[in-house]
């Protein structure tokens, strides 16, 4: 029994859509991502169904190998894909270093206060979180890591 190449790609791109949609349902991946992921699927899927279609688009554009074209574009899209994955991580750390410091402002700034009240005669401020010190810790901990940090529990 002979299985075709185009039955195995639609398969596996199948294969692919289930999982990116899993994914999505547990909340692993965002919908964004998804429909990067998702479009990536269907361009297997497309792919395993039409060869023939790469073939004449390769010969239209010149390729001398067309069924290279299919490994080409999708190494350009994933490249694409990696390039936005650094961008957006880039600007979640500074986010993320900008709250940090926004943090750390507000502690001190707490903390002046809770003194200035102290010297006054007055009792320290209670927060939710407790007093400045609490913001402290903050301040002297390594940058982007909060002191005291726990690992997250695994999920299931």
């Amino acid at each position: 029994m002979h299985i075709s190449y185009r039955l195995t790609a639609c398969v596996i791109a199948l294969a692919t859509g289930v999982m990116i949609l899993r994914l999505v349902r547990r909340n692993q991946l965002h919908g964004k991502d998804a429909a990067w992921w998702l479009g990536a699927s269907l361009f297997a899927v497309l792919a395993g169904l039409f060869p023939g279609a790469f073939d004449l688009l390769g010969h239209a554009l010149g390729v001398g190998y067309p069924p290279i074209l299919f490994l080409v574009l999708a190494l350009a899209a994933f490249a694409v894909r990696l390039l936005l994955s650094d961008v957006e991580r880039t600007r979640m750390e500074l986010t993320q270093r900008r709250l940090v410091q926004r943090h750390a402002q507000l502690a001190l700034r707490l903390r002046d206060i809770e003194q200035e009240l102290g010297a006054r005669g007055g009792g320290p401020l209670q927060s939710a979180g407790g007093t400045a010190q609490a913001g402290q810790a903050y301040v002297d901990a390594a940058p982007g890591t909060p002191p005291n940090s726990q690992p997250d529990p695994p999920s299931d």
